[in-house]
């Protein structure tokens, strides 16, 4: 009877340790993004960066040519500050979504579960910046 108990005992013991095995077998890494870096040298972000700079030229020189006074200056002022912001916000949004399809392409290329960003990171990691910064063409 001891002998039976020692048996199922090993032969749980293998189960549960095949089965540990298996599981870290099959963990995939972590991979970590600056993307404080990937916008300051992609060339998609900078793109974006050009086109919201030159929208801030037109809108501060229509604002020069305006002959308005008043209350009607500080409407056109209101409005061009809109137009600049609603612009800022649809190229940062088209940014967020390239720069989220590069990551999720980098990430099944290297085989990663996870990306976190680099600065919540204090020690591991795939660093996968440098790779997407160069899917962002």
């Amino acid at each position: 009877m001891k002998k039976s108990w020692k048996i199922l005992s090993l032969l749980v013991l293998g189960v549960f340790l095949m089965a540990v095995l298996a599981g870290c077998v099959g963990q995939r890494a972590v991979g970590v993004i600056d993307v404080d870096q990937v916008v300051a040298k992609s060339k998609t972000a900078q793109k974006y960066q050009e086109q919201l700079s030159q929208k801030g030229k037109e809108l501060t020189q229509r604002l020069q040519e305006t002959k308005a006074t008043g209350e009607a200056k500080e409407k056109e002022q209101q409005q061009a500050y809109n137009e600049f912001i609603q612009t800022k916000q649809e190229l940062e949004q088209k940014l967020d979504q390239e720069m989220k399809k590069a990551v999720e392409e980098v990430a099944k290329e290297k085989n990663l579960s996870t990306v976190l960003y680099k600065k919540d990171v204090r020690y591991g990691g795939v660093d996968i910046t440098q790779a997407v910064t160069e899917k962002l063409k």
